[in-house]
């Protein structure tokens, strides 16, 4: 059962993402399945900035918004450079590559096949990501000029970062029961939904229900599966 200022705060995000949802346009079929994906992924964040939120670990939420932040730059500006969807697709297999070459290094390769395939795909793309942390050219701080999001990095950001990277004014700070991550997360989530277009907004929210419901999806994985 919604408290009332659980309540407040969500249809609050529902007059957010009514104003939000203004743009429009068709979409490659990849480009809608990967806005759909981070919708997904940022509304799993959502909840769980709500199970630590209610549950004392607000502190900790700080991290999870983070992470919708960046769902919600991306989604935009993928939405708004359906160009680049390909190489934000495939920086994944760069990311595999680093993490099936630490494991060989500690005595743990993968299987020959699967090795085999990891190498593969990572030589295909790999002149394509002068940097191996991130999957665009850009910082995090340029996307976010890029489309219209560069007063919210700047303010918030860094704060979000001193969470992640166990900055010590969280880690001596007190948990706090303001619902500010909350509050933000919704609004980064809202921006996520935004970057969809609006001419297929009234099938969206079944699209994500079915798809937060399926146990064996999720939007954050990578292609790495190790038996």
């Amino acid at each position: 059962m919604l408290d009332s200022k659980r309540e407040k705060r969500i249809l609050e995000a529902g007059r957010l993402l009514g104003e939000l949802m203004k743009l429009v346009g068709e979409d490659s079929p990849d480009l809608h399945k990967v806005l759909v994906n981070l919708c997904v992924g940022a509304q799993e964040s959502v909840n769980a900035i709500l199970l630590l939120s209610d549950n004392g670990y607000e502190r900790e939420a700080w991290s999870v918004t983070r992470s919708i932040f960046e769902m919600a730059v991306n989604a935009r500006y993928l939405r708004k450079h359906p160009d680049q969807l390909e190489r934000y697709m495939n920086f994944s297999y760069v990311t595999d590559k680093k993490l099936s070459d630490w494991l060989a290094t500690r005595g743990f390769p993968l299987p020959p096949p699967l090795s085999a395939s990891v190498d593969a795909n990572a030589k295909r793309v790999e002149e394509l990501y002068a940097h191996k942390s991130r999957w665009h050219k850009s910082s995090m701080a340029e996307m976010a000029q890029s489309v219209g999001l560069k007063s919210l990095y700047d303010g918030f950001y860094p704060t979000m970062c001193n969470s992640v990277h166990g900055g010590y004014s969280f880690l001596e700070g007190e948990n706090s029961s303001s619902g500010f991550p909350f509050f933000l997360g919704m609004v980064f989530y809202c921006v996520c939904l935004g970057a969809l277009d609006k001419a297929s907004k009234g099938g969206l929210e079944e699209e994500i229900d079915l798809l937060l419901k399926d146990d064996s999806h999720s939007a954050l994985t990578t292609n790495i599966h190790i038996a």
